[in-house]
């Protein structure tokens, strides 16, 4: 069975020719001229959409915020915009958070409650994140090593040690809401801007859709 040495050297692609040596063409009708058209009209149209989109969520968010508020225990996930031409976009607010930053969830947790004890605990949780330096794989050449590979395979802290090198496992304290967080912050938290700030504090994901008149 063939076997492919181990090689050191970073590889640069090079099979595509400079653009002077490129053969050019020519194709009936204007085909071309459309599509590069269009790609032009796509980018500054996403341009104009990514600076509406701040004062477009800003709306979105407060009614969304208004309808659950006074419907805690039936919540929706989404509302409908509509402006005064008649044009309509849905909004969407999701239950899939991003990991957020310990004190920064405990301070907005400190900062919307108040005087109202709301036990942080029962609503989100610390866990661990985790990544993995590959690089400690190789050796002191740059070459793939299959022991160093094993050892750390078999036992992350012990193989760190015996290499004298750093734990490549890095960890980092976040937070994530538990599962029934989503359902419950509009019963808890009864104002827009205690809604606000946890939103702010924990990320989740929201999104625009439009409307078909």
């Amino acid at each position: 069975m063939a076997a492919l040495k181990k090689t050191k050297v970073k590889t640069n692609d090079t099979s595509s020719k400079k653009k002077s040596d490129v053969a050019v063409y020519a194709v009936d009708g204007d085909i071309v001229s459309l599509y590069n058209d269009a790609v032009r009209r796509q980018k500054e149209a996403e341009a104009e959409a990514k600076e509406l989109k701040p004062e477009l969520e800003e709306a979105a968010q407060a009614k969304l915020f208004e309808h659950n508020i006074y419907n805690p225990t039936n919540p929706s996930p989404s509302i409908k915009l509509e402006d005064a031409e008649g044009e309509k976009i849905l909004y969407t607010f999701q239950s899939r958070y991003s990991a957020a930053d310990s004190d920064v969830v405990c301070d907005a947790w400190d900062e919307v409650c108040g005087d109202k004890e709301v036990d942080i605990n029962e609503y989100v949780q610390e866990t661990i994140t985790a990544t993995f330096d590959s690089s400690v794989f190789q050796d002191e050449n740059g070459d793939f090593s299959e022991e160093r590979y094993k050892k750390f395979n078999s036992a992350i802290e012990r193989a760190a040690k015996a290499l004298g090198v750093e734990n490549p496992l890095g960890t980092k304290k976040v937070v994530k809401p538990k599962k029934h967080f989503h359902a419950d912050r509009w019963l808890v938290f009864p104002s827009p801007e205690q809604q606000t700030r946890l939103t702010e504090a924990l990320p989740n994901t929201r999104s625009f859709k439009p409307v078909a008149s």
